[in-house]
């Protein structure tokens, strides 16, 4: 996570949803669902725009998605 000032900052362009990692890696909204299940290490979401309550559009920093793919380079591609 990039920080200034010793405080994380994530900028508006690398905020994603499920939707947009999906587009971007070249995979299913579903398949990125199931990371998240699957693996204990995948990004905590930064925010949520959603407004049916909690959890329920959650914005990742693309940032934090890159490292992710990188550290399981066998379910994506980053791109």
């Amino acid at each position: 996570m990039r920080t200034l000032e010793g405080r994380p900052v994530v900028f508006i362009e690398d905020l994603v949803g499920l939707g947009a990692i999906a587009q971007r890696v070249g995979v299913t909204r579903y398949a990125v669902l199931k990371w998240r299940d699957r693996f204990p290490d995948f990004p905590t979401p930064v925010a949520d725009a959603g407004s049916d309550g909690p959890g329920s559009a959650p914005l990742f920093d693309w940032v934090m998605i890159e490292k992710f793919l990188e550290d399981h380079p066998r379910i994506g591609v980053v791109g």
